[in-house]
């Protein structure tokens, strides 16, 4: 590999170098890096005395998150300000009983779930109107709804999801960082290529004016 750059011009090599380079970074970010967006699935238990409350946080980025709540009767959301991990303890101090907090954290995308299991009663909105504007869910199609927001930084998104029967509540999300974004690994690979493919055809227009001159 060194013999082929040391006969090619400065240009091709700096044209080779940079394409390695670039596929370098590239396998290194999508193996390390800050991902452009994440995934994630719950499953919890839920019944007329138990309400379930799901928390998602942007740590260190902003981003869009869509949820789907799936065997709910009734689902509100608000979006409360402030650091996600005292939610638990601001539902205490608005003398809710929480039981079952479960937290995932994605650093790589800068996001946490969690997700929280609280006395169902019917205070439990009006309560929950002291962090923010509750907002409900009307529309559902086979019993399944649908959220779509934004979250900043320094917000969460919190969703209250109540079964007027037991069963369960399954929560399907999807982040995606927002102001931020890099080349995938096919556009990487393309751009790599096509430097490379311009470093060949250089050096076969150099050596073909060469030999004519």
């Amino acid at each position: 590999m060194s013999r082929v750059l040391k006969r090619m011009s400065l240009i091709s090599r700096l044209l080779v170098v940079i394409s390695i380079g670039l596929l370098v970074s590239s396998v290194v970010a999508e193996l390390y890096g800050a991902k452009l967006s994440t995934e994630f699935s719950r499953n919890v238990p839920a019944n007329p005395q138990l309400a379930s409350l799901l928390a998602i946080a942007a740590l260190t980025s902003e981003g869009r998150v869509e949820v789907t709540v799936e065997g709910a009767d009734n689902v509100y959301y608000l979006k409360v300000a402030g650091d996600p991990f005292l939610l638990a303890q601001q539902f205490r101090s608005l003398r809710l009983n929480v039981s079952n907090v479960r937290s995932n954290l994605d650093l790589r995308a800068g996001v946490s779930f969690t997700s929280i299991q609280v006395e169902s009663n019917p205070f439990l909105v009006q309560a929950l109107s002291l962090l923010g504007n509750v907002i409900p869910i009307t529309e559902k199609r086979e019993n399944v709804s649908r959220i779509s927001e934004r979250i900043r930084s320094d917000a969460s998104l919190l969703i209250i999801a109540v079964r007027d029967t037991p069963g369960q509540i399954k929560y399907d999300i999807k982040y995606r960082i927002e102001e931020y974004d890099r080349l995938s690994a096919p556009q990487t690979l393309i751009a790599s290529f096509l430097m490379i493919a311009l470093a060949v055809a250089y050096e076969y227009y150099r050596r073909a004016n060469n030999k004519t001159s």
